[in-house]
């Protein structure tokens, strides 16, 4: 529990005072959203927004904000594409 709770502070730090989506955070990449976070295998991962745009992680600040963000999940054929809607 104490290894959740302190993973979880760390994670709400680093989204005080911005609206960026990814962060690292202990040497690990993570897509976060205001009440949930994705952990890509890597920055080259594909991120396919509102089903119709697609985006590496690693540029994925470059096209929507943390606060637009409605809902993500990892693509149930493979766990390399994440999916993210705004509506």
């Amino acid at each position: 529990m104490l290894i959740t709770v302190n993973f979880d502070k760390g994670l709400e730090q680093l989204k005080d005072g911005n609206d960026q989506i990814l962060f690292s955070y202990r040497d690990e990449y993570y897509i976060v959203s205001n009440t949930s976070w994705l952990k890509p295998r890597s920055l080259t991962d594909t991120v396919i927004i509102n089903n119709h745009q697609k985006v590496e992680v690693q540029d994925i600040d470059k096209y929507i904000k943390r606060s637009q963000i409605k809902g993500m999940t990892t693509d149930q054929k493979t766990d390399r594409i994440l999916k993210l809607t705004t509506y």
